[in-house]
């Protein structure tokens, strides 16, 4: 399969994503499957339908990366570790996406989000006050 097949077979799979966990690792599975080959266009189709998609939808990709990240069920440690520099790049710009700054329609995913980060501060999968400082800025909108 051509960069481009692979683009357009997981924007499909990202506008089917849902909350089941059968979605997520579906969606999580194919990512890490051309990991080495697509990685930066997968990453992307992730950040680009982020962007224009619905908060609901949002959040299942932050699931959907959590399962990529800190899930057990991947085979290879390098097609992780292809999406964990490319996350901590964007990671940001994400949760600023994920939960928008005084946007009363983020309220729903902040507590997700933040057990999302403090799981991965807990499993060492990023910078540990990076992601306490990607915390604490939630908490301060969460308090608004």
């Amino acid at each position: 399969m051509d960069a481009f097949q692979v683009r357009m077979e997981f924007l499909d799979l990202l506008k089917r994503l849902n909350a089941s966990q059968q979605s997520i690792r579906k969606t999580a599975a194919f990512a890490l499957r051309y990991a080495n080959k697509c990685a930066d266009n997968i990453w992307d189709c992730i950040m680009t339908e982020c962007s224009k998609e619905t908060s609901n939808t949002r959040i299942n990709m932050l699931f959907m990366l959590d399962a990529i990240l800190a899930d057990d069920f991947q085979t290879n440690p390098d097609e992780v570790d292809v999406y964990r520099n490319l996350v901590v790049r964007d990671l940001s710009a994400l949760v600023d996406m994920v939960v928008p700054p005084e946007s009363w329609d983020a309220v729903i995913n902040i507590g997700s989000t933040l057990q999302i980060l403090s799981s991965w501060r807990s499993k060492h999968i990023f910078d540990s006050s990076f992601l306490t400082s990607l915390i604490e800025s939630i908490e301060q909108r969460a308090a608004k």
